[in-house]
């Protein structure tokens, strides 16, 4: 889904929805997915946003991610989550 914040996994390099539970390197995530892509069917070739500033409101964390714990990771990585403020 489009805003999903993904994982790469460590064997054969595929990506899925992070997860911090998981233990495959899909916990830390690695990029903002930039379009929907539905791979229930299979693999599917997707564009991953790997650096940038998003609306931390529209980014889809896995199960028990939360702001709180991936914000300052995100930011070493180049990703930035902000909450928008109305003028």
């Amino acid at each position: 889904v489009k805003g999903d914040a993904v994982g790469q996994i460590t064997s054969g390099g595929k990506y899925i929805k992070s997860l911090s539970g998981a233990s495959d390197g899909s916990q830390t995530i690695a990029g903002i997915l930039a379009d929907d892509c539905d791979a229930s069917g299979g693999d599917k070739s997707a564009f991953v946003y790997y650096a940038g500033e998003f609306n931390a409101a529209k980014v889809n964390l896995g199960a028990s991610h939360t702001l709180a714990t991936v914000r300052r990771t995100l930011a070493q990585r180049g990703i930035f989550l902000h909450s928008p403020q109305p003028a």
